[in-house]
């Protein structure tokens, strides 16, 4: 399970290169049209975006270096809140690229990058749900032991 939970990690990552790109410049490009309050919300989007990513990876390091010492209903607990931060942060970057073509005067598809967000969603979903079944397993496994 922590080999997989590693690869899934991986992918997210490598998903959530394009949203560092994409935000980062959008960033950079409005800082000179945003007013006050405007500037607040782009860091604070930023800021939950990147310590969502941030957090989720580096924790997924050290679940996998600590798999054996750790017991097995902290490592699902510690999984769930890691692959959660993954999907908050592929929801928001769903979210800020639907509001961005809502408000868009374009009349143009969503494009690429919703769909990278959209998987990657999907997989931090599923990576839950894999975690929460061999979670359940391992404890048991644990409790008989």
């Amino acid at each position: 399970m922590r080999v997989t939970n590693l690869l899934l990690h991986i992918a997210a990552v490598i998903l959530m290169l394009p949203d560092l790109l994409f935000v980062g410049i959008n960033t950079l490009m409005g800082l000179a049209y945003c007013n006050l309050i405007e500037l607040i919300e782009v860091g604070l989007a930023n800021l939950i975006i990147c310590a969502a990513g941030l957090t989720s990876s580096v924790g997924e390091v050290i679940q996998f270096a600590k798999y054996k010492s750790t017991r097995p209903n902290v490592y699902m607990r510690r999984q769930l809140i890691s692959h959660g931060l993954s999907a908050l942060w592929f929801a928001l970057a769903v979210g800020y690229i639907i509001l961005v073509h809502i408000h868009s005067t374009y009349n143009h598809e969503y494009g690429f990058s919703l769909y990278i967000n959209l998987l990657g969603f999907v997989l931090s979903l599923v990576a839950i749900v894999l975690n929460i079944i061999f979670g359940i397993r391992r404890i048991k496994k644990a409790k008989l032991q």
